[in-house]
């Protein structure tokens, strides 16, 4: 966010205000003082105050939005979603999918230190000095905070404490100690709120271009929200879901009528150096050398770090490029399935932006990280005036371009200094000879167990900076590509989804939004045609758990709206609030997790002369490979053996899972408050 603070009182000031905050049971402890007598008088006072709050988009208690876990990563959502699964060394899997989670004792989100430190605000803007307008203004930049942090809540634990006021011990023992408050009666009071805050803030929040809280930010709030609480309560059978869907779909559409266009290079929106300028840009988070601060998304993409991973089934949602249809619909299954070269030829090339496609390269390159990457690469000769080989494992497959999606990239990205082949860890120092790659192999970098290697946050221009922690007081190797926080695209899927479910989804609204994003210049696929969708655009398959098609549950257009939402957002940490708000939990969970399918016999080393050596690698021979159905191959040509189907074990998803437990600790102080739903056993 921007820090260029004017005419400010000092930042330790937000500090004395939040130390009577302890961050157990409601923050119950009274915080008036001198100090915030004197705290809230100006403009600029309640100004200082509220850029403090922004450190929200920082925190780690977010699975709805752009969960970044601490600035590490941005795909946490999708990793508890089984969208992605673990690339780690070890062999780890989703905590909630093996069924290896316990109730905490403090934590899990259930924290109301926000909520406080935003009605220490709200409670002091009548008594000010501004002019009405301005009170009005701040306090509706509070209320999109305040409703930023309890849409979390009640996606996280349902009920939940309606504080709306500073709470004293003598005063409110009511709530302190009484029941959580109905879902419905928050949630209307969440949407009164935004709807006041679109009223009455600023529409240029503090001027244009100054990235912060306007009227555009809560319309997509109410966007996000409604479609959220929306589908919630329709798949959750709550009722009286149609009001949010309604909403859903004004807010969205007047954020279109203001922001017309929509960035045409789908790779920018999360590797470029200012978002700013980026168009369909609401609000996004502001990473620089100049401010000292940077993300490590690349970090954990880009190293022996590496966290996450894409798997077999995630996959094969992206459509095939050339007729927009699913590699399970009869027109492609003719295609060719021997390698990770077949899975992605003709495919969204948002795959290819995704998930590092397959190369193998036979020289050594070398270049810095800060230097502009160089296209085609040359060979570049060593000290002793020969080349260096690959001996690792060059894949040799006969008729195969090993470099055919290095050139692709290229196409689709013309002059870009993001993505190119052959990939180099973060510090640009060292080369990943072949893709797919997996730990076993001499590249210890960039790796990942399936072979899906996410590299959704990687770019070659972006800088390592060394930024020190301030939990651990170390050097941290951070990066300083922006982040978006609201943006159109993920506003154009809220309006088409809330269309289908209010029954008013057309071909005209599939232009306006889905078509929209299919025809950037980057993705350039085929138009989403309602009238050729149906039953067989995607057949369901159930006795394939790794491809099973369509949920047969599902209507097909939905399903196909559900598709590009996935395929769109992949990475930014969408998935575990869709799946539980869609109550589709076990169709994402309860499957086998395969890695890429290979051919072993077509790895080779090379030797020092440049030959190819006949025998294949040992760590290649290592390999885990089964069949879909998890036996094992007999010959040299299978799957990347992950995890099997978690419920043939009586693992796998538990309906408790679409609400978070109640930390113990929580529960013991106030024995009104009940813990949800089937989470006593863990």
């Amino acid at each position: 966010m921007k820090n260029n603070r004017k005419n400010i009182i000092p930042v330790c000031m937000f500090t004395l205000l939040l130390a009577a905050c302890n961050d157990e049971f409601l923050e119950k402890y009274p915080v008036t003082t001198p100090t915030e007598v004197t705290a809230f008088k100006t403009y600029d006072n309640f100004r200082t105050y509220g850029w403090n709050l922004y450190a929200t988009f920082e925190s780690d208690d977010y699975v709805q939005t752009l969960h970044d876990r601490a600035i590490r990563f941005n795909a946490e959502g999708d990793l508890l979603a089984g969208y992605l699964t673990s690339a780690a060394d070890n062999d780890v899997d989703n905590s909630r999918r093996n069924r290896s989670i316990s109730v905490p004792s403090n934590g899990g989100g259930w924290d109301y230190s926000f909520i406080r430190a935003v009605n220490i605000m709200l409670q002091n803007i009548d008594k000010s000095e501004m002019s009405s307008q301005d009170k009005a203004h701040w306090r509706s930049v509070g209320y999109f905070f305040f409703c930023w942090r309890y849409a979390e809540l009640i996606s996280r634990f349902g009920d939940v404490y309606w504080v709306n006021h500073v709470l004293q011990e003598e005063t409110d023992q009511a709530i302190i100690y009484g029941p959580r408050t109905p879902r419905k009666t928050v949630s209307d009071s969440i949407l009164a709120r935004l709807q006041y805050a679109e009223r009455h803030i600023k529409p240029d929040g503090e001027g244009v271009g100054s990235n912060t809280i306007n009227k555009a930010c809560v319309q997509a709030l109410l966007s996000r929200f409604c479609l959220f609480e929306g589908t919630w309560r329709r798949y959750h059978q709550l009722g009286d879901e149609t009001g949010y869907l309604r909403e859903c779909v004004r807010a969205s559409q007047a954020l279109r009528a203001n922001f017309p266009n929509i960035d045409a290079d789908f790779d920018a929106l999360v590797t470029s150096k200012n978002l700013g300028t980026r168009p369909g840009i609401i609000l996004y988070k502001q990473y620089s050398r100049e401010l000292q601060k940077g993300n490590v998304a690349q970090r954990y993409e880009r190293s022996t770090s590496t966290y996450y991973a894409m798997h077999r089934a995630t996959a094969d949602m992206y459509l095939v490029k050339s007729n927009g249809l699913p590699v399970t619909h009869a027109a492609n299954t003719h295609r060719p399935d021997i390698d990770m070269y077949d899975e992605f030829h003709d495919r969204d090339p948002r795959l290819l932006m995704t998930v590092a496609p397959p190369y193998s390269q036979q020289y050594r390159l070398d270049y810095g990280s800060n230097e502009a990457p160089r296209y085609p690469f040359q060979p570049l000769l060593s000290s002793g005036g020969d080349y260096q080989y690959n001996t690792s494992a060059n894949y040799t497959r006969p008729g195969q371009d090993p470099m055919e999606y290095a050139d692709l990239l290229k196409q689709i990205l013309p002059g870009h200094s993001s993505k190119r082949l052959p990939a180099f860890q973060f510090q640009g120092n060292a080369m990943i000879w072949s893709i797919p790659n997996f730990p076993s192999s001499p590249a210890i970098q960039f790796r990942s167990k399936t072979g899906y290697i996410c590299w959704r946050n990687y770019s070659l221009w972006d800088y390592t900076l060394s930024v020190i922690r301030p939990d651990t007081k170390t050097a941290d190797n951070q990066s300083e590509s922006h982040k978006p926080i609201l943006f159109m695209e993920e506003i154009l899927l809220n309006e088409a989804e809330a269309l289908f479910e209010l029954g008013e989804f057309t071909q005209a609204a599939a232009d306006e939004t889905i078509n929209v994003l299919r025809r950037r210049a980057t993705v350039n696929m085929p138009d989403m045609t309602l009238a050729t969708i149906d039953a067989s655009t995607d057949p369901s398959n159930l006795a394939d758990k790794v491809t099973p098609g369509r949920d047969p549950d599902v209507d097909p257009v939905l399903w196909e709206i559900r598709r590009e939402r996935m395929v769109e957002l992949m990475g930014l940490g969408f998935g575990f609030a869709d799946i539980r708000r869609w109550k589709k939990g076990p169709w994402f969970y309860n499957r086998p997790i395969l890695g890429v399918k290979i051919d072993k016999q077509y790895y080779h080393g090379r030797k020092g002369n440049g030959d190819l050596d006949a025998t294949i690698p040992t760590w290649v021979g290592n390999l885990p490979l089964v069949n879909k159905d998890f036996s094992p191959v007999t010959g040299t040509q299978g799957y990347i053996k992950r995890f099997d189907d978690p419920s043939k074990e009586g693992k796998g998803w538990d309906d408790a899972f679409y609400l978070f437990p109640i930390p113990k600790n929580d529960l013991s102080l106030n024995n009104k408050l009940k813990q949800n739903p089937d989470w006593e056993k863990y």
